[in-house]
């Protein structure tokens, strides 16, 4: 990769919450067309920063708010961010979600067949086994609470993220006739709904949920299926 395709900062960030290593970086890009991305590396911890323009340029040096979220099932205490000028070792910080709302922890006890007092609670454990608790599994562990991300990129800290019910989850699916990975996706992404909360510069992460196929009916069907979600 070219140094140019490395994205300059200002200030970036880290943190861990609910097996999720989420990356952030704050600066200016030099076109509006250029689009600001976080990616990982063929390196343990390490990820890039990285920009690309898109569509016509317009010299004006413009502020840009970027993250990324990434599964992540043991916490690192630090994490390497590279940049067009150099290298930033991050730390990163823990960030526990608030107590699950009664209809969410009502959810949970359902799920793990028992009473409120074995529901685990989202303070029960932190990568490294500090904080006690019973280890986290499909059956035992708490629902994901989902967060925004709109006061770290406007303060820039990570523990203003906000856990709050106005944060809306979305989910997608997009199809291809050819089997066609990146038609299937696009056909996801394109499926989603609007951002009922946008702003400018907002960065939405999107993921893939499942990958598989649909194969029969009277109507012949034979097509693969991608699966995205968000949260907006």
């Amino acid at each position: 990769m070219n140094n140019s395709d490395l994205a300059t900062r200002e200030t970036a960030g880290a943190f861990y919450t609910q097996e999720h290593l989420v990356i952030w970086a704050c600066g200016e890009k030099p076109t509006p067309s250029h689009v600001v991305t976080i990616e990982p590396i063929r390196m343990p911890n390490t990820y890039e920063l990285r920009w690309e323009q898109v569509g016509a340029a317009i010299d004006l040096m413009t502020p840009y708010y970027v993250y990324n979220m990434f599964p992540c099932g043991a916490c690192p205490e630090t994490v390497t961010l590279i940049h067009q000028t150099g290298s930033d070792k991050l730390t990163v910080e823990i960030v526990l979600p608030p107590v699950p709302a009664p209809d969410l922890v009502a959810a949970a006890a359902r799920a793990g067949g028992g009473g409120e007092d074995e529901i685990p609670s989202p303070y029960a454990y932190r990568a490294g086994g500090g904080g006690g608790g019973e280890i986290p599994t499909p059956f035992n562990k708490p629902p994901f609470i989902p967060f925004s991300m709109t006061r770290v990129l406007e303060t820039r800290d990570s523990k203003n993220v906000n856990f709050s019910e106005n944060v809306q989850y979305a989910e997608a699916s997009g199809y291809s006739t050819a089997y066609s990975f990146e038609e299937a996706f696009q056909n996801a992404i394109n499926n989603l709904p609007p951002d009922p909360h946008p702003y400018p510069d907002k960065m939405i992460s999107v993921h893939v949920k499942s990958v598989g196929a649909q194969m029969g009916s009277i109507a012949g069907i034979n097509r693969m299926v991608v699966t995205v979600e968000t949260y907006f």
